[in-house]
């Protein structure tokens, strides 16, 4: 029998819900343990993205070449920092 008669039928039907059912209950067991494990990284003071491409004291020596004489955005470009390195 071709699988599409074989879906139409009642016990087919039920199947399919059955197979539905499974993927949506372990979808969210995937999710509550995603949840837990990003929580429990939190606590433990871990931080999530990419790392700092300079620290604040980097940041000022590079600013502090151009005393104040250009903003902020144009001395990042100079010193070959991008603008969200910079904010």
């Amino acid at each position: 029998m071709p699988l599409l008669k074989t879906l139409i039928l009642p016990t087919g039907k039920l199947i399919f819900h059955i197979f539905g059912s499974l993927a949506e209950f372990v979808r969210s067991l995937i999710r509550e343990r995603v949840k837990s494990g990003l929580e429990s990284t939190k606590k433990h003071g871990k931080k999530f993205g990419c790392p700092d491409a300079l620290d604040n004291k980097a940041k000022e020596m590079g600013f502090a070449k151009f005393n104040g004489e250009a903003p902020k955005i144009i001395a990042g470009v100079r010193v070959n920092l991008n603008q969200s390195t910079i904010k």
